[in-house]
């Protein structure tokens, strides 16, 4: 994913310097100096990022240094106890003293919440991949999968109206329902599979990662430009630059990346001896 992460970090630094005048929350250069290496989950830097995701990212591959050695020690121990106790435990927490899940850059003394988060879900998609892993196994009938797709994506579009109506008020049991939901998708005991495995899907699924990092630049500067125009003009406006910037960054991706196939050989003679 790094490729991608660099496209929206520069992008971001390019559009906050394009509107320096009016951007009030500017990111100083050592903020983003720790940012560009994922290590502002550490600690490093400030509560504001260029890359609006990738607070999650960083926290994301520090939990992972952690938790995947008990994976490859213990699999099956770690899968079917570790995981859900940590993810209970963490979560319950949060519950407690956040009572939602939004919590980012937040520093308690010790460490950034948004680890815990991390570690939390992380845990919790180690157990549904076990649930998966188990579901896979049986055959049901034709009604048993309707019902389980009837199930995927009531808890797919429940969650989107749920987080829509009471955002932040809710956020523990959006992530039931999307944990519920994913592993009903991944099982493959739902028509889902055949819906969305075709050319079309595939190719929208390589927009993901680009999207998810480039739409927040946009929505800060729309927000920071305050134009007097409707709601719907301007959320128009958000998503056209989003997938925009998203498009430019999967195609100067695949432009580089063929290249480097064409003179990566011949480039490295230069500064290693093969």
């Amino acid at each position: 994913f790094y490729p991608e992460y660099l496209f929206a970090f520069c992008l971001s630094l390019v559009v906050v310097t394009l509107v320096r005048g009016t951007y009030t929350k500017l990111v100083t250069f050592t903020n983003n100096f720790y940012e560009l290496f994922l290590l502002h989950m550490t600690g490093m830097g400030g509560e504001e990022f260029a890359v609006g995701g990738s607070w999650y990212l960083s926290a994301m591959i520090l939990s992972m240094t952690i938790l995947f050695p008990i994976l490859y020690a213990k699999r099956e121990t770690f899968l079917y106890c570790i995981a859900p106790l940590i993810s209970l435990f963490l979560l319950g927490w949060l519950y407690k003293e956040q009572s939602g899940l939004s919590v980012a850059a937040h520093w308690n003394g010790y460490f950034a919440m948004g680890m815990l988060r991390a570690s939390a879900e992380l845990c919790l998609g180690c157990v549904a991949y076990g649930i998966t892993r188990f579901l896979s196994k049986y055959r049901f009938t034709v009604i048993t999968k309707i019902l389980l797709t009837i199930a995927e994506f009531a808890g797919y579009i429940g969650t989107l109206l749920i987080a829509a109506l009471w955002a932040g008020k809710t956020d523990f049991f959006c992530l039931f329902l999307l944990f519920v939901s994913i592993i009903l998708s991944f099982s493959g005991q739902t028509y889902s599979v055949q819906i969305f495995s075709n050319r079309i899907f595939i190719k929208m699924g390589k927009f993901s990662l680009p999207l998810y990092l480039n739409h927040i630049i946009w929505a800060r500067l729309l927000s920071t430009l305050n134009m007097p125009i409707s709601f719907p003009k301007e959320l128009i406006i958000y998503l056209a630059l989003s997938f925009a910037s998203a498009f430019v960054c999967v195609s100067t991706i695949g432009f580089i990346k063929e290249l480097a196939k064409k003179y990566g050989t011949r480039i490295k003679k230069y500064f290693v001896k093969i």
